[in-house]
């Protein structure tokens, strides 16, 4: 997503689609663990999001009862 706010250029996303508004723009290598969506402030990074979504303690005994074939790990 992209717009302006206040006079600045705004952008938020994916280093994919962030690339494709700013292509010269040098994101990090994105080897962090977890998901992570990048700001561009006047196509310069400003910043990262990071998202976490905790399973809830139930979900433990959902996974493990799924089937094997279907390649689900607790790992």
């Amino acid at each position: 997503m992209h717009g302006t706010v206040r006079g600045r250029r705004v952008a938020i996303g994916s280093p994919l689609y962030l690339r494709s508004v700013a292509p010269a723009v040098a994101l990090p290598d994105g080897t962090a663990p977890g998901l992570r969506a990048w700001v561009l402030v006047d196509g310069q990074v400003g910043g990262a999001v990071g998202f976490a979504d905790r399973a809830p303690p139930e979900a433990l005994a959902s996974i493990a009862a799924l089937p094997p074939r279907l390649g689900a790990s607790l790992a």
